[in-house]
């Protein structure tokens, strides 16, 4: 089998969007190419080859007709462009609507399949293309342009809402830039033959909207022991902290200091690449019962998570936020459950992840910020319900996180596929 894998992120174990891919194919004796739009370099030991395309070369195409793509292979010795990397960190800091436009335009202008890109598909033969179906019309696009030079069965992966109009946005370039999007996902999705989805609220409105086979696919994982639980109860959030979800902290931090006022009783410890402001950091790194860390590996989140009582997963509560997040069911999620530490969900009622763990009864889950000093008390007084809800996370690990039962389910998918265009 051999499968050609379109995504936005680079294929690095390491960052979230690579650690997803490794995920799903790990343990697959299948041969893999990778086409990227970002910049940074693949780490990982499944893929090999790679042809790269990233904003800078796009912007090079259209102002000075330099050719787009970089194709290597990971095995030999490669540099890296700093000033695509600079590049690409500017454009993220600078999240405008004028911005994300003037993105979208540049990469519609540029000329991705040139020769090189051409060659390196056909060359390849893949049997089954895999493109997660991101919310940019530039990565739509590119999983158009690639169809038309492979006969490949096309499989993809959903996990965010991009194509509702509910939303509560009063910028009129995001009303325009969605219309834009909806149009890009409608093409697309005619393409593909199965698409994966986390959460059973976007398989049955996506079914709905498109008419194309889907299933539920979650980020497997094994059960690990059940930690032991010591005072102060240490609670551990391992997320980011944009959309609004600095807020739910700052609140839980607020209300983890008026509890501890007659002593420590439970720490909370953040482990993000976010920025905080000074007015944040007060609050979040006051380094008495609030410590902010900054990013770490996945194998030391792992040993902080070994030594924790609590789990954290938070949404914001916003209409505006909520509602970008309503059909998402984070990775962090399945991350907090095999953590061996109880699960704490801090979500609106609306987000399909938030519904998971209420429907499964393998979180401590608060929908109502009212409720949460009453809830932190009563699980310091009663600290059975940590061991409690740390095997209900466990179970709920066995029963729907299973990666034998993913890899089987996703072998006889993509040979089904693979052999109906034979």
């Amino acid at each position: 089998m051999k499968v050609l894998v379109v995504s936005h992120e680079s294929w690095n174990s390491k960052t979230n969007g690579g650690n997803v891919l490794t995920n799903i194919f790990s343990g697959f004796d299948w041969e893999f190419r990778q086409i990227y739009c970002s910049a940074g370099i693949p780490e990982n030991n499944i893929c090999d080859d790679y042809y790269q395309i990233t904003d800078k070369m796009v912007l090079d195409n259209v102002l000075k007709r330099k050719k787009v793509g970089k194709r290597f292979k990971l095995s030999e010795t490669i540099e890296t462009n700093t000033l695509d990397e600079k590049f690409e960190t500017t454009s993220k800091k600078r999240r405008w609507q004028i911005i994300f436009m003037a993105r979208e335009i540049v990469w519609s202008l540029s000329k991705i399949d040139n020769d090189d890109f051409i060659n390196f598909i056909k060359e390849y033969e893949p049997d089954i293309v895999f493109a997660p179906c991101y919310g940019n019309p530039r990565m739509l696009r590119l999983t158009r342009i690639i169809n038309k030079y492979t006969a490949a069965p096309i499989i993809s992966y959903v996990s965010d809402d991009l194509y509702s109009y509910k939303a509560l946005e009063f910028n009129p370039l995001y009303w325009i830039r969605r219309w834009n999007l909806r149009r890009h996902v409608r093409e697309t999705f005619k393409l593909y033959k199965l698409v994966y989805t986390m959460t059973k609220e976007q398989l049955i409105e996506y079914i709905n909207n498109f008419n194309v086979p889907m299933k539920i696919l979650r980020k497997g994982c094994y059960p690990g022991d059940i930690n032991k639980f010591y005072k102060p109860y240490r609670i551990i959030y391992a997320g980011g902290i944009y959309l609004n979800r600095v807020n739910i902290l700052i609140e839980l931090a607020n209300i983890i200091k008026k509890i501890n006022e007659d002593g420590i009783k439970f720490i909370l410890d953040i482990y993000s690449n976010g920025e905080l402001n000074s007015e944040e950091k007060e609050i979040l790194d006051n380094q008495i019962d609030t410590y902010y860390h900054g990013l770490i590996s996945p194998e030391q989140l792992i040993k902080e998570y070994d030594n924790s009582s609590i789990a954290l997963h938070v949404e914001s509560f916003d209409l505006k936020n909520s509602l970008i997040t309503r059909l998402s069911f984070s990775t962090k999620i399945t991350d907090c459950l095999q953590s061996g530490a109880a699960v704490m969900a801090i979500c609106p009622e609306i987000n399909a992840g938030f519904k998971y763990l209420l429907e499964e009864d393998s979180a401590i889950c608060i929908s109502n910020l009212d409720e949460l000093e009453t809830t932190l008390r009563n699980i310091f007084n009663e600290p059975e319900i940590l061991t409690d809800y740390a095997l209900k996370a466990r179970e709920c690990i066995i029963k729907n996180h299973n990666p034998l039962k993913n890899k089987e389910m996703i072998a006889d998918d993509f040979h089904k596929y693979a052999l109906s265009v034979k």
